[in-house]
């Protein structure tokens, strides 16, 4: 089957977004492949493609996620199978970076009923038994052909679609938590003497990731609750580390204590380990 490729976003460091589409219109079963990308620097929360596509156009392979040279990558290879006009929405990346909606036009399949009369030879014969009509013939292979397309689709989802949206969110949200510090420490607050803004933000942006990548409210748990939800998932090296700059945020916030140059820049360096040395372990 001939694929057709869309590229619905393309961002860089100098452009947000960029749209294009190579064609519009396709006709019933006809594939298309979807790539959506966005640079790391642009990039908030990824979306969801499965939720954000209509019912009406089949998602036959979604492929993991992939964060190779600053960009955040996901490709879908879908289908339609009724003739229409379908709108691909609007994929959201941040409050100011948004796509631009896609419009795809589905057409039937076209039969060429001239071709149709040169085949005729062997009804001839059948002048004394049943006659088929030309009508009969072209609804017969109209038939097969939606038949063999829909084996096909069948084929595709059910043997060879293996999925794995788990691994993909987690890998997204071990990119966009390295994105966060990055941006917190060109910020530089604690150098302007908001120790506690750093600290407090730090500890949002590392106990957010915790949540989301173990699943649990990290940001309604005490330190030492966290430490034992993790007590499983993490080794005791990390969790002393996890634990210091917790108790350090916890106390700048708290107790208005004031931490020194190089263990505000410590804690920072510590969130980073944290991100990766968990990312490490699960790619293992």
């Amino acid at each position: 089957m001939r694929k057709i490729y869309l590229i619905l976003l393309y961002c860089n460091f100098l452009s947000a977004q960029n749209i294009s589409i190579e064609k519009d219109t396709i006709l019933i079963g006809e594939q298309i492949e979807i790539s959506v990308s966005c640079n790391l620097n642009k990039l908030e929360y990824w979306p969801n493609i499965e939720d954000i596509l209509s019912e009406e156009i089949e998602i036959l392979n979604l492929s993991l996620i992939d964060t190779s040279n600053l960009n955040v990558t996901q490709k879908a290879l879908i289908t339609v199978w009724n003739s229409d006009k379908y709108i691909i929405p609007a994929f959201t990346f941040s409050d100011d970076n948004i796509s631009e909606k896609i419009t795809l036009y589905v057409e039937d399949v076209d039969i060429n009923e001239a071709k149709l009369k040169d085949i005729k030879g062997p009804f001839d014969d059948l002048s004394n038994t049943t006659k088929i009509t030309q009508s009969q013939i072209i609804k017969w292979i109209i038939f097969t052909i939606i038949f063999m397309l829909m084996i096909y689709a069948l084929y595709k989802i059910f043997l060879k679609r293996k999925i794995t949206r788990e691994s993909e969110i987690q890998i997204a949200v071990e990119t966009i938590a390295l994105n966060r510090l990055i941006k917190l420490e060109e910020k530089k607050l604690w150098e302007k003497g908001k120790i506690n803004e750093y600290h407090t933000e730090l500890s949002e942006i590392i106990r957010r990731y915790l949540e989301e990548k173990f699943n649990f409210i990290a940001l309604e748990l005490t330190t030492d609750e966290i430490l034992e939800e993790l007590k499983s998932e993490i080794t005791d090296d990390l969790s002393k580390k996890l634990q210091k700059i917790l108790v350090r945020a916890d106390l700048a916030k708290f107790a208005k204590n004031k931490p020194t140059d190089s263990e505000n820049s410590e804690s920072l360096l510590v969130a980073k380990e944290i991100i990766l040395s968990t990312k490490k372990t699960e790619d293992e």
